[in-house]
């Protein structure tokens, strides 16, 4: 009984807490760029602009977006708000005049250290509208 109580509180805490997520960008050309935010990822990683985040209230899980067009590949890491992935355990992708884009949730603590970790196409089409303006 002790244990169950145990799990119960330190379960609550965890909620209470918040999701932590690994927050940092590749390839965008922002001053806290780093390749360290790259694949394959490295969650051992003391690259300073790699940093575990506590997300905010609304944003529940975490992700991962990749986006290449011509010579830039962008990947960024962030909690994101799950009413965008609709299916867990699953990647989006999608493409557009040579662009493209492929972004993924998951629900676990720093779980967007993943090589891939689910989300909703009006966010494809979003990042891959970025990506195009990144080529203008």
């Amino acid at each position: 009984m002790k244990l169950l109580t145990a799990a119960i509180f330190l379960t609550s805490i965890a909620g209470i807490l918040g999701l932590q997520c690994y927050t940092c960008t590749s390839g965008s050309g922002a001053p806290t760029d780093t390749n360290a935010c790259g694949d394959p990822f490295n969650a051992a990683t003391t690259d300073t602009n790699v940093l575990k985040t506590t997300c905010p209230t609304g944003l529940d899980v975490c992700a991962k977006t990749t986006a290449s067009s011509g010579d830039l590949n962008l990947v960024a890491r962030a909690c994101y708000a799950s009413a965008g992935c609709p299916e867990q355990g699953a990647c989006s992708s999608g493409s557009f005049g040579g662009s493209s884009a492929t972004i993924c949730c998951c629900s676990g603590e720093l779980c967007n250290a993943a090589g891939s970790v689910t989300v909703n196409i009006i966010t494809t089409v979003a990042v891959i509208f970025m990506a195009m303006l990144f080529t203008l």
